[in-house]
């Protein structure tokens, strides 16, 4: 069974990947370390103290917060400092939930800058490949600041939704799902699964009671949407062969990341046409690589099947 990072033997040595990190606090996700050789991020987090854009290493730190439109708007820092958020926590939901109260208790506030992405972008003469949003409850302004790089050049996107109304006035999963949607983004995988525990008198906790049956009501998760390929042809013909078959590369290295191999190699097999016969080849041995590729059978297959349900 081959690895992930033997696909970059396969690209063309020029190719690489851009990706737009948004709530990026703790820098790039460890998922795409196998492919980092060929990822340019563009990390943004509104709580770094620089001056401006930095550069590390193949990475950009932009230090201001994205939303549908530039200005400033007032960053929420909470107890857990992974809860802040621009918009105002929703206390009288947290309130009944064991823990969140506290964590969620904003310690202070700030003034942060905000731009669109599609601004960014145009003002950097940058494009971006793909999309990881985690900004606690404004995932939807800062797609609706994103259009014009979702209908160009963006393949794939990881979005944080909530089922609960956790921050005042936030999309909930469903709209965003539905807005994905008529943009020609489908659902394809939600993982990261977060329950909340309601309190009660008798201090019931996190209880299972098998079967995959949890305590807790299911709160937020990470839903990850890819380019449909009746979305790509549209696309693709707007798009020179050569532009066509590097966006092609991007939702192969991207679902490849994700762990759509399968996916992969069905676009693969629907648009291998844009790219050359060499490129082609080494692409074909390399998905072949993975034919007798399967989830462990038997107990451990069972065992890591339970471990993914009590998560």
């Amino acid at each position: 069974m081959p690895r992930i990072k033997s696909l970059l033997s396969a690209l063309p040595d020029d190719y690489s990947l851009t990706l737009a990190d948004i709530g990026s606090a703790g820098g790039l996700q460890d998922r795409w370390g196998p492919v980092s050789q060929r990822v340019n991020a563009l990390l943004f987090e509104p709580r770094d103290c620089a001056d401006g854009p930095t550069q590390d290493g193949r990475n950009r730190i932009f230090p201001v917060a994205l939303g549908a439109a530039a200005g400033t708007a007032t960053l929420n820092v909470t107890k857990m400092v992974n809860m802040s958020s621009l918009r105002q926590p929703n206390m009288a939901l947290l309130q009944q939930i064991r823990k969140k109260c506290h964590q969620g208790a904003v310690v202070s506030q700030q003034t942060v800058a905000i731009d669109s992405l599609d601004a960014l972008l145009e003002r950097e003469q940058l494009q971006v490949d793909a999309l990881k949003i985690d900004t606690q409850g404004t995932e939807l302004e800062i797609l609706t600041g994103a259009q014009e790089a979702l209908r160009r050049s963006v393949v794939l996107a990881e979005v944080e939704i909530s089922f609960i109304e956790r921050y005042l006035g936030q999309a909930t999963g469903a709209t965003l799902i539905s807005w994905m949607q008529e943009r020609d983004f489908q659902l394809i995988e939600i993982y990261r699964l977060k329950r909340y525990r309601h309190l009660n008198s008798c201090d019931i906790k996190n209880v299972g009671i098998g079967g995959g049956n949890r305590a807790g009501q299911l709160a937020f998760a990470d839903a990850v949407f890819a380019l449909t390929s009746d979305g790509f042809m549209r696309r693709r013909r707007l798009l020179s062969r050569d532009a066509a078959g590097r966006s092609l590369l991007s939702m192969l290295v991207s679902l490849v990341v994700y762990g759509k191999i399968d996916m992969a190699a069905a676009w693969f097999d629907q648009h291998g046409d844009l790219l050359d016969p060499p490129l082609q080849a080494a692409l074909r041995h390399w998905f072949g690589g993975w034919r007798r590729a399967h989830i462990a059978r038997g107990g451990l297959h069972h065992v890591a099947d339970y471990i993914a349900r009590k998560v």
